[in-house]
């Protein structure tokens, strides 16, 4: 199973009484979590050659944000937020959320659990089906199963459907936030693309607006055995711009 959870600090260092402040949860919050936030496990993207222009520009593309997502051994859609960057977009279009600490985030594992009062929804495709799902948390861990590893917040969606022997599921597909009725179905592609310096990638596209042109890549980049790097990037205006990444650490 994948441990793969932002080197922030603990829950306890960020429970400032500033941090729970209601006048103004947005900056607080997202303030709070990123200024501890340790990104050295970042690494540099490749850069791929233009496409022809599809549904992104650099005039929608602030309104969505588009995420890798597997199904849990608790049958739970779910994204991780390495970086703080999907907390920062729904903090963005809903800030009126109430926040968990500690044990009432969750009696084991604690940390910094986030609703929302009027939860956003999600376009969510996984396994050539759509749904609309609410997003139920964003929870960051402080206990862990897997020492050794970096804890990683998660962005949770209502469950859709029941998987059987979910433990050993592997399940995955996109997120596109926030819901949009224009979203119908979603064409994916196993594909090779050659970037910049001549390296071929393979990865897999998805064409959510049926325009026979790609809109989402996602590729993983292995680093050692244990630990692999993901990337998600977007078609905006025809230029590939990574806009997701995540670290992915094997429990062992």
């Amino acid at each position: 199973m994948a441990c793969e959870q932002t080197k922030t600090v603990t829950a306890n260092e960020v429970s400032k009484p500033e941090f729970i402040q209601v006048g103004n949860k947005k900056i607080n919050i997202y303030s709070n979590l990123k200024d501890s936030l340790s990104t050295d496990w970042k690494r540099e993207n490749p850069d791929f050659k233009e496409i022809e222009v599809s549904f992104f520009s650099k005039a929608n593309v602030e309104n969505y944000f588009v995420a890798p997502i597997q199904i849990s051994g608790y049958q739970i859609p779910f994204a991780w937020d390495d970086d703080l960057s999907i907390l920062k977009f729904l903090l963005s279009i809903n800030d009126n959320i109430e926040i968990r600490k500690g044990t009432e985030a969750d009696p084991y594992y604690k940390g910094i659990k986030i609703k929302w009062e009027e939860a956003p929804s999600a376009f969510l495709w996984i396994d050539e089906q759509a749904y609309k799902a609410p997003v139920t948390d964003w929870y960051l861990i402080q206990e862990t199963d897997c020492p050794g590893t970096i804890n990683f917040a998660t962005i949770s969606f209502k469950k859709q459907f029941e998987v059987a022997d979910a433990i050993n599921n592997s399940i995955k597909g996109v997120a596109i936030m926030p819901f949009n009725n224009e979203f119908k179905k979603i064409t994916s592609n196993k594909v090779s693309m050659r970037t910049d310096s001549g390296a071929l990638i393979n990865g897999k596209t998805y064409d959510i607006n049926n325009d026979g042109i790609s809109d989402v890549f996602i590729f993983d980049e292995e680093i050692d055995e244990t630990t692999y790097y993901s990337r998600l990037y977007l078609n905006i205006d025809g230029k590939w711009e990574c806009k997701y990444v995540k670290l992915d650490e094997v429990c062992i």
